[in-house]
C-alpha cells in the first residue's frame, strides 16, 4: 500500500517557484516516496529542541534536498523543506 506524500507551505511554495522543467523533476521526485518513504540515501533526524517529535527525515540527493515526516500508523509523507543540492 502506497503512502500519502503532502507538501507543506514552506515546500510547496518552493515547487510553484521553481521554472517547470524542475518542478516536474522534482515532483517524479517527491513521487518515489509514495512507494519507499526511506529510499537510498535518506536518514532519520534526531529530535532537536525545537522539533521534539520523531519521525523526521533528510533526503539527500545530487540535486535536491528533501525534509520529511515520516508516520507510519498513517501512511502518511509530509514534506517540509525542500532545498537545491549546491
Amino acid at each position: 500500500m502506497d503512502y500519502k506524500v503532502s507538501l507543506l507551505d514552506p515546500a510547496y511554495e518552493f515547487l510553484l517557484a521553481l521554472v517547470v522543467k524542475d518542478r516536474r523533476d522534482l515532483a517524479r521526485v517527491l513521487l518515489t516516496l509514495k512507494k519507499n518513504p526511506r529510499p537510498e540515501g535518506s536518514r532519520e533526524l534526531e529530535p532537536s529542541l525545537t522539533e521534539p517529535v520523531a519521525g523526521g527525515y533528510v533526503w539527500e540527493r545530487p540535486d535536491w534536498i528533501v525534509t520529511y515526516k515520516l508516520d507510519e500508523e498513517e501512511r502518511t509523507v509530509d514534506v517540509g523543506r525542500i532545498e537545491k543540492s549546491p
